[in-house]
């Protein structure tokens, strides 16, 4: 009997999955889900209570993996080199290796989660990325002698490096070519920096 619900919970999943990437969560319906899993709307929420739950089930495995990156990289202790673009290389290597296994689910959270708890995932990645241009990159132009006249550049900087990303999730389905990219993106960006600014 066991066998039989892991079978229809992981039907739903996909269907919801599919759904959910189509449309994001403010546009599907749990009635498409249903159809999708071959199932009546009333079975599918003997499995999950409403929506909300679903929605969760389906991405939080990709967040809740996500945010243990991130919040590894904020950790005092981390032995990382103590620049920014080791930092980015550490976070992307790490979103990569989401990417393998979560694809969709990523994608939904960076666009299509709208209405939900995970809406802000997009902004906290931000976030984060911009206190690293000011503690990283901005500290050590600084102490070359270049001061930066307006902070905000670090939050443009970080905004654009996010949509790079979702850019290339979005479009490359190959590990290695969204490894590469993203790499060619840094040194582009980068490479050479000191002298530049």
């Amino acid at each position: 009997m066991q066998v039989l619900k892991d079978k229809t919970r992981q039907m739903i999943y996909n269907a919801a999955l599919s759904e959910f990437g189509e449309k994001g969560f403010k546009d599907s319906s749990m009635r498409n889900i249903a159809e999708k899993s071959s199932m009546t709307v009333g079975n599918l929420y003997r499995y999950f209570k409403n929506k909300d739950d679903l929605f969760s089930a389906v991405i939080s495995p990709a967040f809740n993996k996500i945010i243990d990156l991130l919040s590894n990289m904020q950790k005092p202790d981390l032995e990382i080199p103590e620049t920014f673009e080791n930092f980015l290389a550490t976070i992307i290597n790490g979103l990569v290796e989401v990417h393998k296994e979560y694809r969709t689910a990523l994608l939904i959270l960076l666009e299509g989660s709208e209405g939900t708890p995970y809406e802000n995932f997009r902004e906290q990645v931000i976030v984060l990325i911009e206190k690293k241009i000011n503690t990283f990159l901005f500290v050590e132009l600084e102490a070359r002698g270049t001061q930066i006249e307006d902070k905000f550049l670090a939050r443009v900087i970080a905004t654009s490096h996010v949509s790079a990303v979702e850019t290339i999730f979005k479009n490359c389905t190959d590990n290695e070519r969204i490894r590469k990219l993203i790499n060619m993106y840094l040194a582009f960006i980068f490479k050479d920096i000191m002298e530049r600014f």
